[in-house]
């Protein structure tokens, strides 16, 4: 999927056309939607977007000096956000599913709050806090075609300087080539695709514009090293 991915960006800029990528998906690949993840810009007022297939369970925040670990399954028939949600702690677990209802660490479904270790969360209308010393993560739940699904944002970072995972990727500065679709970032040119994506981030979702790129560059790291290669939930 990383090279078929590729190929379908190199053959954008090749015909300048916006064959092969509609509604998330790569064409001929009907049955395999992508997730559109934003990531706002330090001087410019598009963001940066890239996609990610939906086979993979991700690394949505890892906080090692407190041992939490958040990781995300993307629906599996959707090209709609998250269907769970887990928290891991050094102990224990916090499930959320797309229906926004949060599972304890013993297995039963929980109250409006849990707690765990140092972790709460804090289920509201729509709405779901996840909180760790300083850390602040809200889950968002969507709506979309008579299905919700879920969508993580970081609220605030902590002071660790050693947070990974797709919510600890720091804005990225980037500077468009004049008369191109070519972005300058971190001193390298790379090609990217003037595009348009649902910013899940806001309640309601917002289609946005945005310069979509491979996720390489925007995630600063290999895109391996934010999968878990787990099975998705449907």
């Amino acid at each position: 999927m990383r090279s078929e991915y590729l190929q379908t960006f190199m053959n954008f800029m090749l015909t300048g056309s916006i064959v092969g990528i509609t509604e998330g998906r790569v064409q001929g690949k009907p049955d395999q939607p992508r997730h559109s993840f934003l990531l706002k810009a330090e001087n410019q007022s598009l963001p940066l977007c890239f996609n990610i297939d939906e086979e993979t369970t991700l690394k949505l925040f890892h906080h090692p000096s407190s041992q939490l670990l958040i990781v995300g399954q993307p629906n599996k028939d959707s090209d709609s956000g998250f269907g769970l949600i887990t928290v891991h702690l050094q102990n224990s677990e916090i499930q959320i599913n797309g229906n926004g209802i949060v599972t304890g660490p013993t297995g039963s479904t929980g109250p409006d709050q849990i707690t765990a270790g140092s972790v709460t969360v804090t289920k509201r209308d729509k709405e779901i806090d996840v909180v760790s010393d300083d850390m602040h993560i809200l889950i968002l739940v969507h709506e979309k075609h008579g299905k919700n699904f879920l969508w993580p944002v970081l609220k605030q970072r902590p002071s660790a300087n050693n947070t990974e995972g797709i919510l600890a990727v720091k804005p990225v500065d980037y500077e468009v080539k004049p008369q191109s679709s070519q972005l300058k970032i971190h001193g390298q040119v790379f090609p990217s695709i003037s595009y348009f994506a649902v910013d899940n981030s806001v309640s309601p979702p917002a289609l946005t514009q945005c310069w979509l790129v491979d996720p390489d560059l925007v995630l600063q790291r290999p895109l391996d090293e934010f999968l878990l290669h787990s099975k998705h939930v449907g």
